[in-house]
């Protein structure tokens, strides 16, 4: 496998969630950003990047919505790795969410794992 390849996967694989207090999701990733009001599509499209899909070709791409995730500036954070890809986890993460948004999020997450 190339570098070039490896660098890919590598970029894909990271990706974040960022709840804001504004009752949105920010998914991003290196090269894509983008804001969801719609928890059952950003759901939809979290399921496809833990799938290993690559977010390029996708509508919507917005940079200016781009959130420095060290800082979180009182928003609820997630990294890649701390999603976890079954459903009860998912379930009990929806139950135990501290923002409405988080809770439907994480709920219809779960449903895809089903």
């Amino acid at each position: 496998m190339t570098n070039e390849i490896k660098e890919y996967q590598s970029s894909i694989e990271r990706f974040e969630l960022i709840f804001t207090d504004g009752g949105s999701l920010v998914v991003q990733t290196p090269d894509f950003v983008h804001s969801y009001d719609d928890m059952g599509q950003a759901a939809r499209d979290v399921f496809e990047l833990m799938q290993g899909e690559d977010p390029s070709g996708w509508d919507g791409n917005e940079p200016e919505y781009m959130i420095d995730f060290a800082s979180g500036d009182g928003c609820q954070c997630f990294a890649a790795d701390e999603i976890p890809s079954d459903e009860t986890t998912l379930t009990g993460l929806a139950k135990g969410a501290g923002g409405f948004a988080e809770g439907d999020f994480f709920a219809k997450l779960a449903k895809l794992f089903a």
